[in-house]
């Protein structure tokens, strides 16, 4: 008997999100919602890395572009070590820091937009 036929099925709800995993990839509605099973380690979440980008370029204003550059090379050169020491099982981590390089541009198309649109004051600068 393998593991596979050992493995019993769990009881879920069929929710929204259930019917979008099962139409996206049913592997995963096979893993995650009958056997329970979750891969270790967060998801690649895109939106939120660009968010973080973005409120870099805000917090440093329109002078420290070249400081959120910095942080951003600082960030992926972390991302680049922890891969070399074997840790990106799942390849969340090179996905990172390959698209960062891009977030950062649309973020930086953000801010600039931001602020051609709402100038800061005088008395804030």
């Amino acid at each position: 008997m393998s593991i596979v036929e050992t493995l019993k099925p769990k009881v879920f709800k069929c929710r929204q999100s259930c019917i979008t995993c099962a139409a996206g990839c049913e592997r995963k509605l096979l893993y995650e919602y009958l056997w329970g099973i979750i891969l270790r380690g967060g998801e690649y979440k895109e939106s939120a890395y660009l968010g973080s980008i973005y409120h870099k370029f805000q917090q440093y204003g329109p002078d420290g572009k070249s400081k959120v550059r910095a942080w951003i090379h600082k960030k992926q050169a972390k991302l680049m070590d922890r891969v070399s020491k074997g840790e990106d099982l799942d390849g969340n981590l090179v996905r990172t820091a390959n698209g960062m390089t891009t977030l950062h541009d649309k973020a930086e198309a953000m801010a600039d937009i931001f602020w051609k649109r709402y100038p800061q004051p005088d008395f804030l600068k």
